[in-house]
């Protein structure tokens, strides 16, 4: 069985959905989450009945992560093309959760983009994970 964590920023909380062995969804787990009831019934028709359907399902505002994914520090660090204050960063990284983790690496690209098009210096990667600027909403 895979298991998957879904985040957002329309939410507070996780939800859990897990697929069998043949690909087809087996369980959903939103006890963790906070929505409303539109919400909710929103969520519960998008979910897709097969695994393969997942990543479309969802608007690019719903992170998924299989349960088991993980992102390390040096994957940050290696992405984060600002080399500054590693020895202060690693600890900071370590305090954030899984889905921090995950989305804090996965922002790195949706910032670097704004930083393009807006023309704005980048932020040492210290300020990036303690002011979780992976949570901003750049336009």
């Amino acid at each position: 069985m895979k298991r998957y964590i879904l985040t957002s920023k329309k939410f507070i909380g996780q939800i859990f959905l897990a697929f069998n062995n043949r690909g087809t969804v087996a369980a959903v787990d939103m006890t963790t989450a906070e929505l409303d009831a539109h919400s909710t019934g929103h969520f519960l028709r998008s979910i897709p009945v097969l695994e393969s359907n997942l990543a479309k399902s969802f608007s690019s505002e719903v992170t998924i992560v299989a349960e088991d994914f993980q992102v390390s520090f040096d994957d940050f660090w290696n992405s984060y093309d600002k080399k500054i204050n590693k020895k202060r960063c690693i600890p900071l990284w370590n305090k954030l959760n899984l889905n921090q983790q995950v989305a804090a690496y996965y922002g790195i690209r949706k910032y670097d983009a704004f930083l393009k098009a807006s023309n704005r210096i980048k932020c040492d990667p210290e300020n990036y994970i303690r002011n979780e600027m992976w949570e901003n909403e750049y336009k």
